[in-house]
């Protein structure tokens, strides 16, 4: 029903983003989730369900087609994102009267690696002090190009 009728209440949600929400209800909610009946699914099961996503209870490698295949992994992201669509299933749920709460309200999603940490003003000003010294004018250094491509685009870990 959230995926036939969810449109009609969130209108702006994009189309790929109902195909994500679709592939992780069919490849990580209704496999390990699934038998339970929405109202008698409590906070309890969906810790167990983060979990088993996390460390890739649903992984899998189906071929779906003539050079197609669907690789599922599990792992943070993954976990974050499927609790993320069960919380919206049982918000429609909630709006259509068929549950009363919503077990994945106080289950806090599983935190990814740090992505690294930023550079200050300080050792941007040294940077680009270097890169000048090094390379001087645009399209001179490849190396020094390179950095500067890098460093501007946010293309770093």
């Amino acid at each position: 029903s959230y995926l036939e009728q969810g449109p009609i209440y969130k209108p702006d949600k994009r189309a790929s983003s109902w195909r994500t929400d679709r592939s992780n209800i069919s490849r990580h909610i209704e496999p390990l989730i699934g038998q339970i009946d929405a109202p008698a699914l409590d906070e309890a099961h969906v810790v167990h369900f983060v979990a088993d996503v996390t460390r890739g209870a649903t992984a899998c490698d189906v071929k779906l087609g003539h050079r197609a295949r669907a690789i599922v992994r599990g792992g943070t992201g993954v976990a974050a994102r499927a609790l993320a669509v069960l919380s919206a299933v049982y918000a429609y749920g909630i709006r259509k009267g068929v549950v009363d709460a919503n077990p994945t309200k106080n289950v806090k999603p599983p935190k990814g690696k740090s992505p690294g940490r930023f550079l200050t003003k300080d050792e941007w000003s040294r940077l680009g002090e270097a890169l000048q010294a090094f390379g001087g004018d645009v399209g001179a250094n490849l190396f020094v190009d390179a950095i500067n491509l890098i460093a501007l685009t946010g293309c770093r870990r």
